[in-house]
């Protein structure tokens, strides 16, 4: 099992991976089903940090 620590830095990594500030560049990728999951895997392990913190 992970270590808030170890949660926190995949949180971190996977924000710099989605975030995206360009409107064209979101549209671009907003339908596609991997950066789709990477959002649903992001706010899944945001949620269980809250749980733990």
């Amino acid at each position: 099992m992970k270590n808030e620590k170890e949660i926190k830095e995949i949180v971190d990594e996977l924000e710099s991976a989605v975030n995206v500030d360009d409107t064209e560049e979101y549209d671009r990728v907003a339908e596609d089903k991997d950066f789709k999951y990477l959002c649903n895997v992001l706010d899944a392990l945001s949620w269980v940090l809250g749980e733990i913190s």
